[in-house]
C-alpha cells in the first residue's frame, strides 16, 4: 500500500465557496508553494483573514498515520484541526522553526514542519481546518499538505498496544482556559485527546483554586472585559464546571486519573489592571494574615503560619475540586507560603532564643519552623479529604522544587509528608528559590539586617532559578527516589517545558532513566500537545524500550523555496523585523 500525499488542499474542500485565489477577509486563500520535495497549493488564512472552518475530503479507508505539514514560525502560525468521528478539535503550531541549524529565518514560511497528527481508521473520515479565535497577537494559519501513510494489520496491533503504560503525569497549565475561546465545554477536551497512547497515568488540570461558585455570573469590570484573554477567562469562570467535567471525562476515557492542580500561594501578585483570578481578594480582606519580609514590610500573600489561612486554603481546595477529581496536586514551587510574620518569629524565639529575621533560609532553625507550619497544613488537608471521602482515598500529589533540600528551605518537608502518609506522590518542579547573602552575614553567621536592606535595594537577594537543563534535573533525583522507595510513594521526575526542541526531551528522558527514574511529569502538556514533534517525544519517553531503540526522526523539515509564485529561496522580502 502506498502513502497518499494530499498536496492540493483547496481542491479537497467540500464548500468551494470558502476558498479564494486572492486574499479575502472571510475566505481561505489558495496559495501555491514549492519545496525541494513537494509542491502544490496550501490553505492560508493571513493575519487579518477570519474564514469559517472548512472540511477536507480525505478519500481514504482503513488505518493510517495522518501527518500534517504546517508553515510558519512558532506562535505566529496556528491551525485548529480535527478529524471527524468523535474527535474534538485541537490547536497545532510548528515547533522551533524560527532558528534551524543555527540559521534564523527572515520571516514565516521559510520552513514548514511535517509531523504525525493522529493515527486512526480513516474510513469515511474528513479533516476539519479552522483558524483559531484571535486571543493572542496576530497570527496566520497555513497548512501545506497532508500525508496519509497506510498501516498493516501488525502495525495497527502494535499501535493499539503502545503507549498504554502509566509512566507520565501530564500537567495542563492554567492559561489553557484563558487562551482557548471554544464554543462549548466539550471542545476543551481536544488537547486531552491528543495524549492518547501517551503512557499517561494522570492529568493535572491546573485551574481549580479559582472562583468556584457553579452559578458564577458576576459582571466583570470594564477594564477586564476589554481584554480578550480576560473575556475568555470570564467565560471559563461561568462555564467552569462543565469545562472541568469535560476535561476529567476525557482523561478518564484515556485511562488516566484526574487531579485538580492548584498554585498554593494565597497571594495577589497581579498588576492593578489585571483581575486576580486565584484568591478573590483575600489579601485585601485579611491584611492581618499577610506574610512579611525580613525587614518587616508586608507581602501581598497570606501566611500558612496562621490557622485561619490554612483553613481558607483547605476550604478553597475542597470547593474547587467539587466531586470531579481523583486527587489534588499542590504546586508549592511558586510564590511565598510563610516567611517572617509573628507566628514564625514567636516559634523561633521560643525554640532557639533568636531572631527569625536574622536566620538564612538555609538555617535549620528557620526552615524547620516553616516546615512545621506547612506540614500542619498537609495534616489538616489530609483530614478534610478523608472526612469528605471515607470510602475512597483522594490522593495528594505535592509539587516542590527540583531537589529535596531547597524545597525544605521554604517549608516543603517531603520526607516528613511521606513518612506521615500525608502525600501519595511527589513531582519534581523546574524551579528553585535561593538566597544571595554576600556581604550581609556577620561573624556569628546571622544576617545583618541593615546591610541586608541596603543590598536588596540594589539587587534581588531572594532569587528564583529556572532549571530544565539535564544536569540540574538529574542532580535532584537521588533523595526523591530514596524517599519514594522508603515510604512507598510515587516520584515523577521532570521533563522540560515546551520551549525545548524534541531532541532535548528525548535526551533528558534517557538521562533520567539512566539515573534511576522511571516515571515523569510532563509540564505544560497543553502547550506540548500543540507541537506535534515534542508531543511525540514525550510519548516516546513513556516507553523505555522504544526510547533507547532505533526510531525514526519525529519530524521532517521542508525548506520552502517559493510561495505564491514568488521565489524566497535566497531572500525573503517579507521580513517583519
Amino acid at each position: 500500500m502506498k502513502e497518499i500525499l494530499l498536496n492540493d488542499l483547496p481542491s479537497l474542500v467540500r464548500n468551494k465557496c470558502a476558498v479564494s485565489e486572492c486574499a479575502r477577509r472571510d475566505r481561505w486563500q489558495s496559495v501555491a508553494y514549492r519545496t525541494a520535495e513537494v509542491s502544490g497549493r496550501m490553505l492560508l488564512a493571513g493575519e487579518e483573514m477570519f474564514p469559517d472552518a472548512v472540511e477536507l475530503e480525505l478519500g481514504a479507508s482503513g488505518w493510517h498515520r495522518v501527518y500534517v505539514c504546517l508553515a510558519g514560525i512558532g506562535g505566529q502560525s496556528q491551525v485548529e484541526i480535527s478529524l471527524s468521528g468523535g474527535r474534538y478539535k485541537t490547536t497545532l503550531r510548528p515547533s522551533h522553526t524560527e532558528c534551524v541549524g543555527g540559521c534564523w529565518a527572515w520571516a514565516a514560511y521559510e520552513w514548514a514542519e511535517e509531523a504525525l497528527f493522529v493515527t486512526a481508521d480513516l474510513t469515511g473520515a474528513s479533516l476539519f481546518i479552522n483558524k483559531p479565535k484571535a486571543i493572542e497577537a496576530p497570527f496566520t494559519s497555513a497548512i501545506l499538505f497532508v500525508r496519509l501513510v497506510p498501516m498493516s494489520d501488525s502495525e495497527v496491533k502494535e499501535y493499539l498496544r503502545s503507549g498504554t503504560g502509566n509512566s507520565i503525569f501530564y500537567h495542563f497549565d492554567d492559561d489553557y482556559y484563558s487562551r482557548c475561546d471554544y464554543a462549548s465545554a466539550r471542545e476543551y477536551a481536544g488537547q486531552v485527546q491528543m495524549l492518547e497512547h501517551g503512557s499517561g497515568c494522570a492529568l493535572v488540570n491546573e485551574i481549580s483554586f479559582d472562583t468556584c461558585d457553579p452559578d458564577y455570573d458576576e459582571e466583570m469590570p470594564s477594564y477586564v472585559v476589554s481584554h480578550k484573554i480576560n473575556r475568555a477567562y470570564a467565560k471559563y469562570l461561568r462555564d467552569q464546571w462543565q469545562v472541568k467535567r469535560a476535561v476529567v471525562d476525557a482523561a478518564h476515557a484515556l485511562g488516566m486519573e484526574a487531579y485538580a492542580g492548584c498554585r498554593m500561594e494565597m497571594g495577589d501578585f497581579f498588576l492593578p489592571y489585571t483581575e486576580s483570578v486565584y484568591n478573590d481578594g483575600l489579601v485585601d480582606l485579611f491584611p492581618q494574615y499577610r506574610c512579611k519580609t525580613r525587614t518587616g514590610e508586608e507581602i501581598a500573600a497570606l501566611s500558612y503560619a496562621y490557622p485561619q489561612v490554612r483553613a481558607m486554603a483547605v476550604d478553597k481546595l475542597l470547593n474547587g475540586m467539587g466531586d470531579l477529581f481523583d486527587g489534588v496536586s499542590l504546586f508549592f514551587h511558586r510564590g511565598v507560603h510563610a516567611a517572617f510574620e509573628k507566628p514564625v518569629a514567636d516559634r523561633v524565639k521560643e525554640l532557639y532564643g533568636t531572631d527569625a529575621a536574622r536566620l538564612p533560609f538555609a538555617d535549620g532553625r528557620l526552615h524547620g519552623v516553616l516546615c512545621g507550619f506547612m506540614t500542619q497544613f498537609l495534616r489538616e488537608l489530609r483530614a478534610a479529604l478523608d472526612a469528605r471521602s471515607p470510602q475512597k482515598r483522594i490522593k495528594i500529589n505535592a509539587v516542590v522544587y527540583f531537589d529535596v533540600q531547597s524545597s525544605k528551605y521554604f517549608g516543603c518537608d517531603v520526607e516528613t509528608w511521606a513518612k506521615e502518609g500525608l502525600i501519595d506522590s511527589v513531582s519534581q518542579g523546574l524551579m528553585k528559590h535561593y538566597e544571595v547573602l554576600d556581604g550581609c552575614l556577620g561573624a556569628d553567621g546571622l544576617i545583618d539586617l541593615q546591610k541586608y536592606a541596603e543590598k536588596k535595594g540594589k539587587e534581588p537577594v531572594l532569587r528564583r532559578y529556572y532549571g530544565d537543563d539535564e544536569q540540574t534535573v538529574v542532580s535532584g533525583l537521588h533523595n526523591f527516589m530514596r524517599i519514594a522507595e522508603q515510604y512507598d510513594i510515587e516520584f515523577f521526575a521532570a521533563l522540560p517545558w515546551e520551549n525545548k526542541p524534541y531532541e532535548y526531551h528525548l535526551a533528558l528522558a534517557k538521562a533520567l532513566y539512566e539515573a534511576g527514574a522511571c516515571k515523569f511529569i510532563c509540564w505544560n502538556a497543553n502547550h506540548i500537545a500543540e507541537r506535534l514533534p515534542v508531543l511525540a517525544a514525550v510519548k516516546r519517553a513513556g516507553e523505555k524500550e522504544k526510547l533507547f531503540g532505533e526510531q525514526p526522526p519525529l519530524r521532517r523539515l521542508h525548506r520552502v523555496l517559493a510561495v505564491g509564485g514568488r521565489d524566497i529561496s535566497e531572500f525573503n522580502p517579507n521580513w517583519r523585523g
